[in-house]
Parts: structure tokens; sequence; C-alpha cells
């Protein structure tokens, strides 16, 4: 905030209310114009001024509306020069309480007027509606649909690489663990092998996600998106403070698909039917609140300063991005090719494409290919 920029720079243009004026048009400028005073101009001096408080006193007093406000008008605000800097009002607002100032030229002509929050920088309120997302091991990828913002595409291909991996390792880990330390000696049945490594390698690839520094750069993704939303400007002290959490976030829908799936094959019920009409319902009165609990301690944590600003500067770059753009809306088409899973899922492809080759010229690797 820069206290020595002059107070003419900040001051706002009102039409200005005469000492004929009703009580009920002084309310209904001041309601207008977004203040909690007005001055009173009389022959171009300024005799006075109105303020909110002193039109419900009136009311209280049983003053009709159609009173002059010359009658409840208290003495006028001080007036300082346009070229004064900002740090000469502060003092007038903090210590004396006046709800405005009056702003004035050289000549002494009343050009506007100054109230506290003027003093505040300005916010950005041109902002992209419902921006999304994704985390990728080299930083924070922002999009409305339209624009973009953070890392490229090729990040986006490598984040599908590399959950498809730890995806791999963790089935594989979960495999070999159970097949040499529990077929044998248990005795247990295929399909309670099959459930124990489905089990296992879910626990490892969540586990997985929560250890690698990508659930940082997750978080920092969801504040950055905060920030934007609640059109906050996009500073690391702010950014800090938003949520981890985000409604909107892809874990939410993966929550619903595990817990619809999870049931709606489990074969706790004869009819299938009822098993689908089940697995819905409980479905529907958990998946955000499954889906939240995952992204607070399993695929986010607090992020660093370095994740941090990769947020930051991606959500800047989609601002900035987002005012140049001729567009503002995209289609559905335009979301889902720059949602960044076509690259997630060209990222997948290409490593199981790569251990099929793997498998042909080293058949002992069949291990790794973990899908059919």
């Amino acid at each position: 905030m820069n206290f020595d920029r002059p107070l003419g720079s900040l001051s706002e243009h009102v039409e200005f209310l005469a000492p004929f004026d009703t009580l009920q048009r002084a309310a209904s400028q001041i309601d207008h114009h977004g203040l909690s005073a007005l001055p009173i101009v009389q022959n171009g001096e300024v005799v006075g001024q109105v303020s909110e408080r002193r039109l419900s006193r009136a009311l209280a007093s049983g003053l009709p509306p159609e009173t002059p406000v010359s009658e409840v008008m208290s003495e006028p605000p001080p007036t300082l020069l346009a070229s004064e800097p900002v740090s000469v009002a502060l003092p007038l607002f903090a210590e004396g309480g006046w709800p405005i100032l009056l702003v004035s030229d050289a000549a002494g002509s009343i050009i506007g007027i100054v109230k506290p929050t003027h003093l505040f920088d300005r916010i950005e309120t041109l902002r992209p509606r419902a921006p999304g997302g994704m985390a990728t091991p080299f930083g924070v990828y922002l999009t409305n649909g339209v624009v973009k913002g953070g890392v490229g595409p090729w990040a986006l291909v490598a984040t599908g690489a590399l959950l498809i991996s730890l995806y791999i390792v963790s089935f594989v880990a979960a495999r070999e663990f159970f097949i040499l330390k529990f077929w044998k000696g248990w005795g247990l049945t295929s399909a309670m092998i099959d459930t124990a490594i489905a089990g296992l390698s879910s626990v490892l690839f969540l586990v997985g996600l929560r250890l690698m520094p990508m659930s940082g750069i997750h978080a920092a993704e969801h504040m950055a998106v905060h920030a934007i939303e609640r059109g906050e400007p996009l500073t690391k002290d702010v950014v800090r403070r938003m949520p981890r959490v985000h409604p909107r976030c892809g874990t939410n829908l993966a929550a619903a698909a595990t817990i619809f799936l999870g049931i709606g094959t489990a074969r706790w019920f004869e009819d299938p039917t009822t098993q689908l009409l089940v697995a819905a319902l409980v479905t529907a009165m958990t998946w955000r609140r499954v889906g939240s609990w995952l992204q607070e301690y399993v695929t986010t944590k607090t992020p660093t300063d370095a994740q941090l600003e990769m947020g930051i500067k991606a959500g800047r770059e989609l601002l900035e991005n987002f005012r140049q753009s001729p567009v503002a809306y995209p289609t559905v088409t335009q979301k889902l090719l720059h949602s960044g899973l076509p690259q997630l899922l060209a990222g997948s492809f290409g490593i199981t494409l790569l251990i099929d080759g793997l498998v042909k010229l080293f058949p002992d690797l069949a291990f790794l290919k973990v899908y059919s």
C-alpha cells in the first residue's frame, strides 16, 4: 500500500446535496454512492454534511422524510488538496473519525471526496468463473477452460506418467508382499488374496501421494483458486491463509467412484438392482465428506513457500491471460481439452506402452503388467 500517492488519484466524484434537499433524497444519494455521509454545498461553498447516523436520529426523533437536510446537518468535513499524499488523510479518518474527506484543486474547487476504503489498493474484479487446475511435479496448472496459467502440457503428461507408475509400484509391492508372506502361510483363497492385494495397493498408493512433494503443490493449487474466487490479492501472506480443501477437486469425484463401485460390486444383495440403489444412496450421502477427508489428510499437505509461489505464479498468469482474452466463457469441448485430462491420460498410456515394450524384450518383467 503506497501512502505517498496523491489523494486526487483516489477521489470519487459525487453529486453533492443542497441545504433544501429532503432527508429522503439524502438517504437515497448516500445509498446510491455507497457512502456513509455526503457534503452539503450552497453557492459553491461547503456548508455542512449529513451522515447515515444523522438520518437515523432524525427518523427516531419523528422528523418526516420531507424535512430539509439543513435541519440535521453537522459541520463540514475537512478539505485536503488533491496533491497531498494519502498519509495526510490517515489520522483524520483514524483519530478524527470523519466518515468522508473533501478533495479540492489548487484553486479551492471541490473535485471529489475520499472515504476510508479508498485508501486500500483496489482488487481487480474481472476474474474467471470457476477456475480449475491440476498439480504437477513441476508446478501448478490453472485454467478457466479458455485461457491457462502455470506449467505447460508436458508437465501434465509427466503427471499422468507419474501417477500410473505409482499405481504400478503400489500394486506390485502389495502383490509380492502377499504372495510371499501369506499365500502359503495363511492358506488364503484366491478371492481373499485379490481383495487383500487391492486393499493394500490402494493404501500404498495413497501413502505415496501424501509423501510426494506434489501433495504440497496440490494444496498450493487449491489455495490459489480459493484466492481467485474470493477476489483476494495473490500474495503469499493472503494465499497462505486459504483452505487446502476445495469442493471441486477431482479427489471428490474419485471418492464418489470408489464408494459406488466398491458397494455396487460387493455382492452383498441377491438383487443387483437393490445393490446399485444402496450404492447410489451411500455415495450421495458420503462422497463429499470422504473426498474432503482425503484432500485434508492424503492428497494435499501444507505447501512450502516455493510450492505456494508456484500456485501464485499460475494464478497471476491465468488472471492476466483472462483479462486479455476476447472470450470469457468456454464451450464444453474447450473445457475438456484444457482440463488437463487428455494430457494426463496420454502420460498414463505412454507408460503402459513402455511396459508392453519392455515385457516383449524382457519376459521376466511381466510382473510389471498389472493391467489387462
